[in-house]
């Protein structure tokens, strides 16, 4: 899964990627996100901040460009 934001005249901006595939749990007890954990609470072309809610995580992950 992939966010991104391109900058002024598509040059710069940032990027997240999510990837859904790693198991972030044990072997006993896989867990992988979803799509669904996943919102977007605000994305411009300098700044994206992303809420993930997966069952046992809970944060904001931002990517931010100084100009």
């Amino acid at each position: 899964m992939y966010a991104g934001g391109s900058g002024d005249r598509n040059s710069c901006g940032c990027e997240i990627w999510v990837n859904t595939t790693i198991n972030y749990g044990t072997e006993q007890n896989p867990m992988y996100l979803k799509e669904s954990d996943i919102a977007i609470v605000h994305q411009d072309p300098s700044r994206i901040l992303m809420r993930v809610t997966g069952k046992h995580v809970n944060a904001i992950v931002a990517s931010l460009h100084a100009p």
